[in-house]
């Protein structure tokens, strides 16, 4: 009992005098201090305390001198009510701290969580910026490789049609060119010979003529079909020289 009534507050001094009065009954102020060793105005305090409280009542004895008696008030009653007070108090007070240290808590786990936040957007946007700028730089240099290639490429070619044509064309001259000297020679030699043989021979001149005639077209079959064979490679380089420069071109796009 002295420990449930120290929790609800009371003093030494009032445990004692109530414990007292409890365990014996009434009591005058004298009889409580044979058991509780104490000067009479401490026990009369307490007991003044313990009565304002509603523990104990004060009551007057019917002799002369009115002597007063003090009587424990039912415990269980005020002792619930005293329990249930201070507890209500405790409970109180814990929810109130347990509130606070939440209240903190939370203040804390905001405060972490914005900075955690912050760290992240900042990383988010240092790591977005340089991507940006390498994928900008990446795709700079593909253009400059793209563009310099094309170009590179379209020189190529015009130098390859320049080439094909000029050696289309030279060809084309010195092969006839060739054919007009190898002409006019046999027919300087022809003509050389027959004056040479003479006016009787000219059963050996028609069939010499026909010959020449037969060598001559010959020649010049020869001469067109090794011209028409030159002029299809040139047209066959062009074709694929074209066909390649649209693919470039497309893969560029």
């Amino acid at each position: 009992m002295e420990t449930t009534l120290e929790k609800i507050g009371l003093s030494k001094d009032e445990i004692q005098v109530y414990a007292t009065i409890v365990q014996y009954g009434y009591r005058t102020i004298g009889q409580i201090q044979t058991y509780y060793k104490q000067s009479a105005d401490k026990i009369n305090i307490a007991l003044k305390s313990l009565a304002s409280k509603g523990y104990i009542k004060e009551i007057k004895a019917k002799n002369q001198a009115g002597t007063p008696y003090f009587i424990p008030l039912p415990p269980q009653i005020k002792l619930t009510e005293d329990v249930s007070i201070r507890l209500e108090n405790e409970l109180k007070a814990l929810s109130d701290e347990v509130k606070t240290d939440w209240n903190k808590t939370m203040n804390d786990f905001r405060s972490q969580l914005a900075s955690f936040h912050k760290k992240i957007t900042e990383n988010v946007d240092n790591h977005a910026a340089e991507i940006t700028t390498t994928t900008s730089k990446l795709l700079k240099s593909l253009s400059t490789v793209v563009s310099s290639g094309k170009t590179e490429t379209s020189e190529i070619i015009d130098r390859l049609k320049i080439e094909s044509s000029t050696i289309s064309s030279t060809n084309s001259d010195a092969i006839a060119k060739t054919a007009q000297r190898v002409k006019n020679n046999v027919l300087s030699s022809f003509d050389s010979t027959i004056h040479k043989i003479g006016e009787h021979h000219d059963s050996f001149k028609s069939k010499i003529e026909d010959t020449l005639t037969k060598l001559h077209d010959e020649h010049d079959e020869r001469i067109d079909s090794q011209i028409e064979a030159i002029l299809e490679k040139v047209e066959n380089i062009k074709e694929s020289v074209s066909l390649q420069l649209q693919e470039f071109n497309e893969v560029a796009k």
